[in-house]
């Protein structure tokens, strides 16, 4: 490895790439690799910048990145989750404004029949009493007429007027 001014060159003589390796054994450890990896014409060059992990690193490492890439997964499903959440919500709040307005409607329109039935009470009660009235009037009329036909019938016998003439007098 041939170094100028504080970075690695590769055997194409270009500032070689750190990357990280992922694969088990040697997880997070970095390295110095041709900058033209993985692609035709690359020269090779592979360096290690840290130092080999410790067998316990070798097997807690893999386990941590497994659990971390679990977590992460979770993260999106949840986000996801809240995304759809948020737009039911925006749904629901939309669907509550309008029968908020519904509801105000029908307030409204409960208001207008709460009067309207005032006021058709007022008139039915009016009649009945008008009715109430000329019922009792009915009535008075009635028995006077009752008494006028027992008066003439008492007449008529008086004056020993027969049935005949009696039923010509009232005819």
């Amino acid at each position: 490895m041939s170094q100028g001014s504080g970075a690695a060159r590769c055997y194409c003589l270009r500032e070689a790439a750190v990357a990280t390796s992922w694969k088990n054994g040697n997880v997070g450890r970095r390295f110095y690799g041709c900058q033209k990896y993985p692609n035709d014409g690359y020269c090779k060059f592979f360096h290690w910048i840290d130092d080999p992990l410790c067998e316990r690193a070798k097997q807690i490492i893999p386990e941590l990145l497994k659990r971390l890439n679990e977590q992460r997964e979770e993260i999106r499903n949840m986000e996801t989750i809240a995304e759809k959440l948020n737009e039911m919500t925006r749904v629901l709040e939309s669907l509550n404004n309008k029968l908020e307005e519904e509801i105000q409607g029908l307030k409204n329109e409960n208001g207008k029949l709460i009067c309207q039935n005032m006021k058709l009470k007022t008139k039915m009660n009016r009649k009945f009493i008008f009715f109430s009235c000329n019922f009792k009037l009915l009535v008075k009329v009635s028995a006077l007429f009752c008494l006028f036909l027992v008066l003439v019938n008492v007449m008529c016998k008086l004056l020993g007027l027969s049935e005949d003439m009696e039923m010509k007098m009232l005819g």
